[in-house]
């Protein structure tokens, strides 16, 4: 079973091996570590600096196998940084995450609706958003590597999420 706990410093050179290159590193984070590739410290700096902030780790028995991160503002929970170790994909790992995480900005930080975006060609990942019941907010243009491209936002009402 998979479970979520909160990111530690040592968590971070695995995060950052997570991004083995840029262009997954581009639909994971958008740049937001820093330049390409991010350090385990870049990332330790900019959760430092983060208010609201909640990174964790996603385990399977005791190893790590993805991370996410939640971010409360307001009444919303903003998810972002949603990774499975590729060596653990297509097992369902993804969906389980994002219960777990959708659970905790829910019930923990009290959030009334949560908010996630994606890139529109990163299929897979929106198709899991979609089928975890966030529907399309808004799209908007956002750099992607040296262009351009359209990033959709998802929501999550609060009142939505008992089917999970």
């Amino acid at each position: 079973m998979l479970t979520l706990k909160p990111f530690k410093d040592s968590d971070a050179a695995f995060f950052a091996e997570l991004l083995k290159n840029e262009q997954t590193y581009a639909l994971i984070c958008g740049g937001k570590y820093g330049a390409y590739p991010a350090s385990a410290q870049d990332i330790i700096n900019y959760y430092a600096a983060l208010s609201n902030a909640h990174p964790m780790t996603a385990y399977l028995e005791n190893r790590a196998v993805g991370h996410i991160l939640i971010v409360k503002k307001g009444e919303n929970a903003l998810l972002g940084s949603v990774v499975i170790d590729s060596a653990e994909r297509g097992r369902g790992l993804g969906k389980e995450m994002l219960k777990a995480a959708v659970s905790y900005a829910f019930e923990k930080l009290g959030a009334k609706e949560a908010s996630i975006g994606v890139f529109e060609e990163n299929h897979g990942a929106l198709a899991l958003y979609k089928a975890l019941g966030f529907k399309e907010d808004k799209k908007e243009k956002r750099p992607f590597l040296r262009e351009e491209r359209t990033y959709i936002w998802l929501k999550l009402k609060g009142e939505n999420y008992e089917h999970l």
